[in-house]
């Protein structure tokens, strides 16, 4: 008789357990074929499919305990913790018919599953401490050392402080833009800080931008949104218009034609001079997929 997820689920528990217990360690052979690394299994995270009751997926946090024989990566250490994303299934075939089997292949795991199992993981630890690490380097002053202005950026800023209210748009947590500011000295160019805990969704929520023009007491449509991602042109959802300067990521991706493309952010004093001369003439200036 198949054993039903749960009670596979409570038996792996069981095992992985024991192994623990005793330091059992899991054996790989490394890609020469003439050596083999060996892991301590420290800590997992099971989880049945959503719509299939006979696939469970498994998040294991393995630690490098030993390493055999030749290996030909030589900067993996003992210690280095990898983790491990696996599932098994009832096999339909020969001998596997009726059994879990361990799955051969990388596992397909729908979008609704993924999102649980990490959440899953994390609240049981598996995942914990390498999210608190990325955490910690990310958020700590060592990273603002490591920030680069794009070439004449900060003069930009200035001149354009001077004739237009200025506001960040950004998703990032407003304590970690405040901190951007404070160590590029640029606190006093911004009236009004965009951030990632305003609405809901963010950015591709056109209340983010409403938010903003309500700040300054305007209408979406005199605002102009700057900026690199397809995120960003989501203003135009708000009614704002937008300029983008596609950076070295995101410059083959495809933005929506309604955007202004600048080449350098250099041009972009010259094209709101253009868009205010073209407002006061009645002459239209219109978007194009590259305005520069």
């Amino acid at each position: 008789m198949t054993l039903s997820a749960e009670q596979f689920i409570a038996q792996k528990e069981e095992q992985f357990q024991k192994d623990l217990g005793k330091k059992k360690i899991i054996w790989m052979k490394d890609i020469s074929r003439e050596g083999k690394h060996g892991f301590l299994r420290e800590a997992w995270t099971f989880m049945m499919q959503h719509n299939l009751e006979t696939k469970v997926f498994v998040i294991e946090r393995l630690r490098k305990a030993e390493m055999q024989g030749t290996t030909v990566h030589k900067k993996i250490k003992i210690g280095d913790i990898e983790y491990r994303i696996g599932y098994y299934i009832v096999g339909h075939i020969r001998k596997a018919k009726g059994h879990w089997m361990w799955g051969q292949f990388c596992p397909l795991i729908p979008q609704k599953d993924f999102d649980k199992l990490m959440e899953k993981a994390r609240k049981e630890k598996t995942a914990q401490r390498v999210r608190d690490n990325v955490l910690k380097n990310y958020y700590n002053d060592q990273i603002l050392k490591k920030l680069r202005f794009k070439k004449g950026a900060y003069s930009i800023i200035r001149s354009l402080s001077k004739q237009y209210k200025l506001a960040i748009g950004s998703g990032e947590k407003i304590k970690q833009i405040e901190r951007y500011l404070k160590y590029q000295n640029l606190n006093r160019y911004f009236q009004f800080i965009g951030h990632g805990g305003l609405v809901f969704n963010r950015k591709s929520n056109p209340d983010y931008f409403w938010r903003i023009a309500k700040f300054f007491k305007v209408k979406p449509e005199e605002c102009l949104m700057v900026g690199d991602s397809v995120f960003d042109a989501d203003a135009i959802k708000a009614g704002c218009r937008v300029v983008i300067i596609p950076s070295k990521f995101t410059k083959h991706c495809t933005f929506n034609k309604q955007c202004f493309i600048l080449n350098d952010l250099k041009v972009l004093p010259l094209f709101l001079e253009k868009q205010l001369v073209s407002r006061d003439t009645r002459i239209r200036v219109r978007p194009a997929e590259r305005a520069w």
